[in-house]
């Protein structure tokens, strides 16, 4: 019966090179970029993700096997190597929701048998594809071209969708065959006609993934090692706003690995940070690069506060100031409240420089309770690693929050105290911040307090956000929102 509907929701890694005991999710429609550092276990992840399925019934597609990509040699057989997907399928009229499928080498192969493998199609576009055909080309004497136009309604989209990531008005597409059958893709562009030998080797990349991509079925799986090579900032910013739509158009999985951090910015794709320890692999969920590169990097300041957001970058700041230990810290974010837990167990099993002086910080909406911070500490610090539970201790020892009520965010907490100041006890600039948040009773989401308050009050947003916190110290809760991270300083100050 065929397969459809494929989705991968996560691979969780025992050991495959130098993978180990981490969980890797992806989101279920759309884009996932993968980074981190050489050595990290980028390309491994793309590669086992390649050996997961079979050919879809009836379906052209790639028919990839481990011994591709994992390679038996003499210093390294890979017996040992165990992974599980977990993953959503229908077959025919029957749907199989979250089912765990494990992928192991124990002794001389590979299991499941390929032939018992799930069906899906799956295309892998590698770093070979970066070389330019010229490159490739052995013959030195002219070159005769029998030339085919392309006026198919596939060709035309790639024609559309390469002009407008290359940010060119291309006219025509051909195909240009040699005597030897050897051939290569031709474009127009601007009065002139050329081929695939006198393409850019990032012009020749972005057709390729587009073609892929384009004719790709539904629910297929797009893997792409190293996506920004060769290309522009700008036309790798458009190629992947293409790619999104594309996605989501034909139910699509991509995923990607990436060196690029500025690609961060790119709203509606998923960001997975791969960080080794000498422990395990831990992988961080949409985490900002300057917090990874600390975590691994060099020391600046004595006193480092890890947060959430911007709003507690500048609250955390506001409390080092006020107890005169302003210029000895350093503040950088996490991203999202789940990633408090994957840092402080990253620093602490990469033994970081400077772990005691290390503080994460919690919002406090989320993860209050000590059961449940230690839920999520598990959840990242399982496996065989040496004194665990007293690692696990330590971790959790790390991890405070902001003190808010329960049940409330905690922009729409600080909007409520803010509103409730008296006006004869601010200066002009702050009782315009108060009027505006007057007026934000309800928007979309509560996140968007601060994003409205910045396009209205007429401010940069570094502004916004510390009028906001000077005001918040004005409030009579103020001493207790911040209590956990002054407890901290003076503990340090001691």
């Amino acid at each position: 019966m065929p397969y459809s509907q494929q989705r991968i929701h996560s691979l969780n890694f025992t050991l495959l090179k130098n993978l180990r005991d981490v969980e890797i999710t992806f989101k279920e429609n759309g884009l996932t970029g993968i980074l981190g550092p050489n050595g990290s276990g980028k390309s491994s992840i793309l590669h086992a993700l390649c050996c997961l399925y079979q050919p879809n019934d009836g379906q052209p597609s790639f028919n990839f096997k481990f011994s591709q990509f994992f390679t038996p040699t003499t210093h390294t057989i890979w017996t040992g190597s165990s992974f599980t997907m977990r993953h959503t399928y229908r077959e025919g009229a029957n749907p199989f929701s979250n089912i765990d499928t494990m992928y192991s080498k124990q002794i001389d192969r590979w299991a499941p048998k390929y032939s018992r493998r799930p069906k899906r199609h799956v295309s892998f576009i590698g770093i070979k594809t970066c070389v330019p055909a010229i490159e490739s080309e052995t013959q030195v004497t002219r070159i005769q071209f029998n030339t085919t136009p392309l006026n198919d309604a596939l060709s035309l989209q790639i024609l559309n969708l390469g002009g407008r990531v290359m940010n060119r008005n291309y006219t025509d597409m051909s195909n240009h065959t040699t005597a030897s059958s050897k051939r290569y893709l031709g474009l127009s562009f601007d009065g002139i006609d050329y081929s695939s030998l006198n393409m850019g080797a990032g012009e020749q990349r972005i057709l390729l993934i587009l073609s892929q991509i384009l004719n790709t079925p539904n629910y297929g799986l797009i893997l792409i090692d190293e996506i920004d090579l060769l290309l522009h900032e700008d036309a790798l910013k458009r190629l992947l706003e293409v790619l999104k739509e594309i996605a989501l158009e034909k139910h699509l999985q991509i995923i990607f690995t990436t060196h690029n951090h500025n690609i961060l910015k790119v709203n509606d794709i998923e960001y997975r940070h791969i960080q080794q320890t000498a422990a395990k692999t831990i992988c961080h969920i949409d985490s900002n690069p300057e917090a990874l590169y600390r975590l691994t990097g060099v020391q600046i300041k004595p006193y480092e506060l890890f947060v959430e957001d911007d709003l507690t970058k500048f609250i955390s700041k506001q409390v080092a100031h006020n107890m005169g230990l302003g210029r000895e810290t350093e503040v950088r974010k996490f991203g999202p409240a789940i990633n408090c837990f994957t840092a402080a167990c990253g620093a602490l099993l990469n033994e970081t420089d400077n772990f005691e002086n290390m503080s994460f910080i919690l919002d406090g909406d989320v993860y209050r309770t000590e059961d449940e911070k230690r839920i999520q500490i598990n959840r990242v610090l399982t496996g065989n690693v040496a004194n665990f539970d007293t690692k696990r201790t330590t971790a959790l020892s790390k991890i405070t929050q902001l003190n808010i009520p329960e049940n409330i965010t905690p922009e729409r907490y600080y909007r409520n105290l803010i509103v409730a100041l008296p006006n004869d006890t601010l200066n002009a600039k702050q009782l315009e911040l108060k009027q505006i948040l007057e007026d934000i009773v309800n928007p979309p989401n509560d996140h968007d307090f601060i994003s409205i308050l910045v396009d209205r009050i007429g401010l940069e947003e570094g502004e916004v956000l510390t009028l906001l916190t000077d005001m918040l110290a004005l409030t009579d809760d103020w001493d207790i929102i911040i209590v956990n991270i002054r407890d901290w300083f003076n503990q340090k100050k001691v």
